[in-house]
């Protein structure tokens, strides 16, 4: 795998949850690699309830997979195409190609979001983002461990030319656009995750349809 930068935080709601997806989804544009993983009921499903979100989808339209080992949501903004994937019941590579996987692997319009990829040998071993969700201390909480790829370039507007955290120019081909470097990508990120940057708009009820059901 390649290296990862790791954030922890604790999730209080799936009001939370959503909204971590819902930002994620927003900065696609489509070919990001998603690994999900946790165990049952830690938020798998509200975190791709909220990148469909993000990404001009319905949350609503999103479910656990659990019998259905792809699920496809088409015609996001921009074209994009979220697919959710559940492997729990896969037992091997062979299985998914028969369903399209490689054609969906190599979709550059796709945003591919994978929960128990460990169960098929050598599926997402590079992913651009890694999101681990466990059981918190109560009920509703959640412990979030999101880990970023080096030099992904998942979270960033394409007509960026300047570093949104210092301002610094940035060339559109530099290995850390629209950040300057890795420092300030972080920095960024991290402001989302200490509460400086308001959610753009309230949660709906839509929005949170069967919470529990991950």
């Amino acid at each position: 795998m390649k290296e990862m930068t790791t954030i922890r935080k604790v999730l209080g709601a799936p009001s939370e949850t959503h909204e971590l997806g819902r930002v994620i989804g927003a900065s696609c544009h489509g070919g990001e690699r998603i690994r999900l993983e946790g165990e049952l009921g830690a938020g798998k499903t509200a975190f791709t309830r909220g990148l469909a979100d993000g990404l001009g989808l319905s949350p609503a339209s999103v479910s656990s997979p659990t019998f259905t080992i792809l699920h496809e949501h088409a015609d996001g903004r921009e074209g994009i195409r979220l697919v959710h994937a559940d492997l729990y019941r896969v037992s091997d590579r062979d299985e998914l190609e028969a369903l399209g996987w490689d054609e969906l692997e190599a979709d550059p319009t796709t945003v591919l979001a994978v929960e128990w990829p460990d169960r098929v040998d050598g599926i997402l071993e590079e992913p651009h983002l890694v999101v681990r969700l466990s059981h918190g201390l109560d009920e509703d909480s959640r412990e979030l461990e999101l880990s970023i790829a080096a030099g992904s370039e998942y979270l960033q507007p394409q007509d960026q030319r300047s570093c949104p955290a210092c301002g610094t120019s940035v060339a559109s081909g530099d290995q850390h656009h629209p950040f300057c470097s890795g420092r300030c990508r972080m920095a960024d990120l991290g402001n989302w995750f200490s509460g400086r940057y308001a959610i753009s708009r309230d949660i709906e009820e839509d929005d949170l349809v069967d919470p529990d059901v991950q």
